[in-house]
Protein backbone atom coordinates (compact mmCIF):
# COMPACT_ATOMS: atom_id res chain seq x y z
CA UNK A 1 0.00 0.00 0.00
CA UNK A 2 1.29 3.57 -0.68
CA UNK A 3 2.10 6.05 2.05
CA UNK A 4 2.14 9.88 1.98
CA UNK A 5 5.93 11.27 2.02
CA UNK A 6 8.17 14.01 1.07
CA UNK A 7 11.01 12.55 -1.52
CA UNK A 8 14.35 12.73 0.03
CA UNK A 9 15.68 14.68 -3.38
CA UNK A 10 13.66 17.39 -3.79
CA UNK A 11 11.23 17.52 -0.45
CA UNK A 12 7.84 17.29 -3.01
CA UNK A 13 4.89 15.22 -1.45
CA UNK A 14 4.58 12.02 -3.63
CA UNK A 15 3.01 8.27 -3.06
CA UNK A 16 6.00 5.67 -1.63
CA UNK A 17 5.86 2.47 -2.54
CA UNK A 18 7.59 -0.62 -2.82
CA UNK A 19 9.19 0.42 -6.18
CA UNK A 20 10.87 3.66 -5.49
CA UNK A 21 12.06 6.15 -2.61
CA UNK A 22 11.33 9.25 -4.66
CA UNK A 23 9.49 11.43 -6.42
CA UNK A 24 8.04 10.07 -10.05
CA UNK A 25 10.37 13.55 -11.51
CA UNK A 26 13.39 12.54 -9.01
CA UNK A 27 13.36 8.62 -9.82
CA UNK A 28 13.34 9.47 -13.91
CA UNK A 29 16.12 11.23 -13.44
CA UNK A 30 17.88 8.99 -11.03
CA UNK A 31 17.31 6.10 -14.37
CA UNK A 32 18.11 8.30 -16.75
CA UNK A 33 21.72 8.65 -14.50
CA UNK A 34 21.71 4.65 -14.00
CA UNK A 35 21.21 4.13 -17.82
CA UNK A 36 24.69 6.28 -18.91
CA UNK A 37 26.43 4.67 -16.53
CA UNK A 38 25.67 1.23 -18.31
CA UNK A 39 25.90 2.71 -21.56
CA UNK A 40 29.23 3.56 -20.41
CA UNK A 41 30.50 0.75 -19.04
CA UNK A 42 28.85 -1.33 -21.97
CA UNK A 43 31.63 -0.51 -24.23
CA UNK A 44 34.18 -2.36 -24.20
CA UNK A 45 37.15 -0.11 -23.61
CA UNK A 46 35.73 0.55 -20.61
CA UNK A 47 35.77 -2.37 -18.53
CA UNK A 48 38.83 -1.04 -16.69
CA UNK A 49 37.68 1.84 -15.95
CA UNK A 50 38.05 2.78 -12.25
CA UNK A 51 34.90 4.84 -10.29
CA UNK A 52 36.16 7.86 -11.09
CA UNK A 53 36.41 7.43 -14.37
CA UNK A 54 32.82 6.20 -14.48
CA UNK A 55 31.86 9.49 -12.88
CA UNK A 56 33.86 11.85 -14.79
CA UNK A 57 32.80 10.70 -17.96
CA UNK A 58 29.13 10.01 -17.28
CA UNK A 59 28.37 13.29 -14.78
CA UNK A 60 27.21 10.43 -12.12
CA UNK A 61 28.24 11.22 -8.43
CA UNK A 62 30.11 9.28 -6.81
CA UNK A 63 27.94 8.60 -4.23
CA UNK A 64 25.08 8.03 -6.54
CA UNK A 65 27.35 5.42 -8.49
CA UNK A 66 28.15 3.75 -4.96
CA UNK A 67 24.83 3.20 -4.54
CA UNK A 68 23.70 1.82 -7.46
CA UNK A 69 26.81 -1.06 -6.73
CA UNK A 70 25.45 -1.52 -3.07
CA UNK A 71 22.07 -1.30 -3.96
CA UNK A 72 22.49 -4.52 -6.91
CA UNK A 73 21.59 -2.41 -9.80
CA UNK A 74 25.15 -2.06 -11.71
CA UNK A 75 26.36 -5.41 -11.61
CA UNK A 76 30.02 -5.00 -10.99
CA UNK A 77 31.52 -8.52 -11.31
CA UNK A 78 32.27 -7.92 -14.48
CA UNK A 79 34.47 -4.60 -14.22
CA UNK A 80 37.47 -5.02 -12.02
CA UNK A 81 38.42 -1.59 -10.78
CA UNK A 82 34.77 -0.56 -9.72
CA UNK A 83 33.75 -0.79 -5.92
CA UNK A 84 31.95 1.43 -3.28
CA UNK A 85 33.21 1.80 0.32
CA UNK A 86 33.08 0.05 3.22
CA UNK A 87 30.44 1.25 5.73
CA UNK A 88 33.28 1.19 8.25
CA UNK A 89 36.60 2.35 7.73
CA UNK A 90 35.63 3.29 3.37
CA UNK A 91 38.11 0.77 2.02
CA UNK A 92 36.19 -0.02 -1.75
CA UNK A 93 34.90 -3.78 -1.61
CA UNK A 94 33.04 -5.46 -4.13
CA UNK A 95 29.86 -7.10 -1.94
CA UNK A 96 28.61 -6.85 1.50
CA UNK A 97 28.48 -3.68 3.86
CA UNK A 98 32.01 -4.43 5.50
CA UNK A 99 35.38 -4.93 4.04
CA UNK A 100 37.20 -8.63 5.41
CA UNK A 101 39.65 -6.56 7.55
CA UNK A 102 36.41 -4.43 9.65
CA UNK A 103 35.15 -8.02 9.67
CA UNK A 104 37.88 -10.10 11.38
CA UNK A 105 38.42 -6.94 13.80
CA UNK A 106 34.75 -6.71 14.56
CA UNK A 107 34.98 -10.39 15.19
CA UNK A 108 37.80 -10.24 17.47
CA UNK A 109 36.35 -7.64 19.62
CA UNK A 110 33.20 -9.76 20.05
CA UNK A 111 35.13 -12.48 20.94
CA UNK A 112 37.35 -10.63 23.35
CA UNK A 113 33.85 -9.08 24.76
CA UNK A 114 32.37 -12.65 25.47
CA UNK A 115 35.77 -13.53 26.54
CA UNK A 116 35.31 -10.76 29.30
CA UNK A 117 32.20 -11.76 30.45
CA UNK A 118 32.74 -15.06 31.17
CA UNK A 119 35.75 -13.95 33.12
CA UNK A 120 33.46 -11.76 35.01
CA UNK A 121 30.46 -14.26 35.72
CA UNK A 122 33.47 -16.93 37.27
CA UNK A 123 33.98 -14.21 39.48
Amino acid sequence: MAELANCPVCQNLFLKNHLSNSCESCYKKEERRFQQVRQFLKKRENELATNEDVAAETGVELKELHQFMKNGRLRIMAYPNLGYPCERCEELIRKDRLCTGCIVELEADLKMHEWDQRLLKER
